[in-house]
């Protein structure tokens, strides 16, 4: 996180020095202590964002021998063999005996919806409708299931699908994911900057997909009243791609690409992550989406034509 007495070049320096140190104390201490029986190491937990900036030596050698990057990916076919979903099942039945391991997730959640690919599935049972919803990372789907319990609650129903679809429910993911962002940028950009950042969708006129041509006529529209409102401006501001790669590596919006027989999917950048892959970059000229967490939080979805005062 960052600390507000520290320019962002000392913080930066601050976590290269932190890196080095480890790295030193792992291979020119530990390695070198013959009464020990098994071999120490220091781990550094850091961001995947934030690591291709501490300027390593040789860092793809260090991430391949010395780093885990934890990834609790899946895919919508395949969810129930996934870490992700074997976690859940775990956090619901602690303290909660009498089903079986994988069986807790479908008696708490046994709501489903139509299906969006009826090729590969008769319908998108409700892990798939949270997994859409989230980053495929535990702590978003702690955060859906405690939206949820809290409507369940007010209501004194059972989890079903009104209960998910409630404005309350999906107010309640839609904010989180904002803060998300938001905590992500931290080591970026104040508040206000986050703010400025927010501001751009409202010139999305409600759509959630949108072309590249339609991103730059939004973009102008947008830094123009940036400019005439005085708001906070960050760097990435200055460039249209350097904008639109920020939005991309918040999360916020996906490109889509098409398979050779033409069906469209979508490119996240979490998704496109790899261990030596940890800073993809968005494909420029595309088609984009504003990921599904957010739509409700930016009202969009629904589109619509600006009201202009002549």
């Amino acid at each position: 996180m960052k600390v507000d007495d520290f320019s962002d070049n000392e913080y930066k320096a601050c976590i290269q020095g932190l890196a080095t140190a480890i790295w030193e104390v792992n291979t020119s201490v530990f390695r070198s202590m013959p009464e020990s029986d098994g071999f120490l190491k220091v781990i550094l937990s850091i961001r995947t964002d934030m690591f291709p900036q501490l300027a390593l030596h040789n860092q793809a050698n260090k991430v391949r021998d010395n780093g885990v990057l934890l990834d609790w990916r899946t895919t919508y076919e395949n969810y129930r063999d996934s870490a992700l979903f074997n976690l859940c099942n775990n956090l619901l039945s602690y303290q909660n005996e009498g089903l079986s391991a994988n069986e807790y997730w479908d008696y708490y959640f046994p709501w489903f919806t139509d299906s969006t690919n009826y090729q590969k599935r008769v319908h998108d049972d409700s892990f798939i409708n949270c997994l859409r919803l989230s980053l495929s990372r535990p702590r978003d789907f702690i955060s859906i299931m405690k939206a949820i319990q809290a409507r369940c609650e007010k209501t004194t129903q059972q989890s079903d699908l009104d209960q998910f679809n409630n404005n309350d429910t999906q107010n309640e993911i839609s904010n989180y994911y904002i803060d998300e962002a938001r905590d992500w940028c931290l080591h970026k950009f104040s508040p206000e900057g986050f703010s400025t950042v927010l501001f751009f969708f409202q010139f999305l006129n409600g759509k959630s997909k949108f072309t590249y041509t339609e991103y730059m006529n939004s973009y102008t529209d947008y830094t123009q009243q940036v400019s005439e409102r005085n708001m906070e401006l960050i760097d990435a501001i200055l460039s249209p791609d350097d904008f639109l790669q920020l939005l991309y590596d918040l999360n916020m919006i996906c490109y889509y690409d098409r398979t050779h027989d033409g069906k469209e999917f979508f490119r996240f950048c979490y998704r496109e992550r790899e261990i030596y892959h940890l800073e993809p970059k968005v494909k420029l000229k595309s088609v984009y989406g504003v990921h599904y967490a957010l739509l409700k939080a930016l009202n969009l979805g629904r589109n619509s034509t600006p009201i202009l005062d002549d």
